[in-house]
């Protein structure tokens, strides 16, 4: 490994383990412009990494475009985060893993912030 590869992996190991998700999300669109400006661009559908939150987890960060909804199969019934289902769904998902969902709509009686998950 050269020590420009280095210093790109820990770089990368810094973004991915920050609590603020803001920063993944602008990574993630910094990857996509940076394969669109090579020579030969490269279209990415999306990319995954291993969650630093919850290592046994997978994250995926699709682009629209190219993401095509009508790509992916729906396994199981789909549950709206938007609904009480969802939400409780989303509650139950951060609570296993030591987090709380900031401005929780139940609990501040409004629609929660982007971001504020």
């Amino acid at each position: 490994m050269s020590i420009k590869n280095q210093d790109l992996n820990q770089r990368w190991d810094a973004i991915l383990s920050t609590t603020l998700y803001e920063l993944t999300h602008a990574m993630a669109g910094l990857v996509q412009q940076q394969c669109l400006a090579d020579v030969q661009p490269a279209v990415l559908p999306g990319i995954s990494f291993r969650s630093r939150l919850a290592p046994a987890d997978i994250v995926y960060v699709m682009y629209d475009p190219p993401l095509d909804p009508s790509e992916w199969i729906v396994v199981g019934t789909p549950i709206s985060l938007a609904g009480v289902d969802g939400q409780q769904l989303l509650r139950d998902v951060l609570a296993g893993l030591e987090m709380v969902w900031l401005n929780d709509p139940t609990l501040s009686a409004g629609t929660p912030p982007a971001g504020a998950i």
